[in-house]
């Protein structure tokens, strides 16, 4: 049901208080209603997208090139669904396992633990399950498929499912200022809306659901102004960001059909070669200027150029770009911090994120292209141009996708609180009653969009939740 903010403190108890109703937000709430419990469900924005909810997601990104983070995230019922694209695909095997060349790249569970919630993630945004990877050859590659949710928006998807449910109590323009607790535990998360009127909600537990960045901004804030009791620990908080890298990286000419197809190294030659995951796309245009490019290709291939001008006009023919989206090594250095000079409407300090490449980061992508471009040529499938700064001769071009948008790590899972801020299960070490959800606890990200991986946790963190609470009179 929907009720004002000056309604959360009569309406309890709740079992549970969600602070932000994304993907995340609305899937562990409607998990745990249907399980019995009273949720809280608190959302900083509305129904609709507002500019002065917007305005709380102002920030400050210093290093590489990067996108307005007031654009490319959603404070509304619904969260950054209402942008989304709708591409699915759930984490690899591998980007849970431990990697000897990149220690930090892995994760306390494996994706065994979240398969049996992967079904029912898959309802929430309307796809089908996915095929098994497909090894090519010999070649160390492997084809593998997205999947395209319509794409669904939650906030219309579930909206009725969410406020005509009557164990979920949804607050609109319910900021969440500040998580509250003592010595032992976490007390409350004190509210505002945009009218002055403020409350506090109180719960047996708590769930930090705030997006890929606020759920730092808010835990480093809260654990400023509570003298370091909500994160007992911190080394790890707001660290170890990370993003998806994305960038066309060449044109092809090729022979063979090529469209939604899509590569990368089977987990054999990544442990092989001690990389991290990538993705790599065929982009077919059809207004490729292919005789051009032929003519390129005649300076390094003459007989294969002259092969192939012929059949010109055929459709198997074709061109186009090839893109590669990829994993980022999780450093210390990439971090979300509170700004020293730019505040909120409610005093509180704005995000600034801290965020570069690594030269590991161009090698993965390196890597996995040349050896993709070599398979091309050896099978005669086509041929690929890479572009300079892909081989490392230039920089980073400035006119391209960026990253994915995809915000990771800065509340990071880890077995111990020196590398991370959530254990196993997305409870906040040290505190017996503080959960984070979302992709700020990915210790690492693989290649694939993160939303299905997102639902997955979610639906897994409705279960222990309610398994550790009291049992339902």
């Amino acid at each position: 049901m929907l009720i004002p903010l000056d309604a959360v403190e009569g309406q309890g108890p709740y079992d549970c208080c969600v602070v932000g109703a994304g993907p995340a937000g609305i899937a562990l709430s409607l998990d745990l209603a249907a399980r019995g419990r009273r949720v809280l469900l608190c959302e900083g924005g509305g129904f609709d997208i507002e500019p002065e909810a917007q305005a709380m997601f102002r920030a400050e990104v210093i290093g590489d090139p990067y996108h307005d983070l007031s654009y490319f995230r959603t404070r509304a019922f619904g969260g950054t669904t209402a942008m989304w694209g709708g591409w699915c695909r759930p984490l690899d095997a591998i980007d849970f396992e431990p990697k000897p060349h990149h220690p930090l790249a892995h994760w306390p569970i494996r994706r065994e633990d979240l398969d049996p919630f992967l079904p029912a993630a898959l309802k929430l945004v309307e796809v089908d399950a996915f095929p098994p990877d497909e090894p090519v050859g010999d070649s160390g590659l492997q084809r593998f498929e997205f999947r395209w949710s319509p794409p669904t928006r939650f906030g219309e998807a579930y909206r009725a499912a969410v406020v005509e449910n009557p164990t979920i109590f949804l607050c609109l323009n319910a900021n969440a200022l500040r998580v509250a607790a003592d010595d032992r535990r976490v007390t409350g998360v004190v509210l505002a809306d945009f009218g002055g009127r403020r409350a506090v909600a109180a719960a047996e537990t708590y769930v930090v659901a705030a997006g890929g960045i606020e759920n730092s901004r808010l835990l480093l804030w809260s654990n400023e102004t509570s003298n370091g009791r909500v994160v007992k620990r911190a080394d790890a908080l707001g660290r170890y960001w990370m993003d998806h890298p994305t960038f066309t990286i060449g044109e092809f000419v090729a022979f063979r059909e090529t469209d939604g197809v899509y590569f990368s190294l089977t987990p054999e030659r990544q442990r092989a070669l001690g990389l991290l995951n990538c993705s790599l796309r065929f982009y077919r245009h059809p207004n490729a200027p292919l005789a051009e490019m032929l003519d390129d290709l005649g300076a390094v291939a003459p007989e294969l150029a002259a092969w192939a001008r012929p059949l010109i006009g055929r459709d198997d023919v074709h061109g186009g770009h090839l893109q590669a989206s990829w994993e980022q090594e999780p450093r210390a250095e990439n971090r979300v911090a509170l700004s020293d000079r730019d505040v909120d409407r409610f005093g509180a300090p704005l995000s600034v994120l801290r965020w570069t490449k690594s030269g590991e980061d161009l090698i993965t992508m390196q890597r996995t292209a040349l050896i993709f471009c070599r398979h091309l040529a050896e099978t005669n499938i086509g041929r690929v141009r890479l572009r300079d700064w892909a081989l490392g001769l230039a920089d980073y071009p400035l006119n391209d996708d960026l990253t994915g948008n995809h915000h990771m790590g800065g509340t990071r899972m880890a077995d111990s609180p020196a590398l991370g801020v959530v254990d196993a299960n997305l409870k906040v070490h040290g505190q017996p009653n503080l959960y984070v959800a979302g992709s700020s606890t990915f210790p690492s990200g693989g290649y694939a969009n993160p939303t299905v991986t997102i639902l997955q946790l979610a639906l897994r963190l409705a279960a222990h939740i309610d398994a550790g609470l009291p049992a339902r009179g």
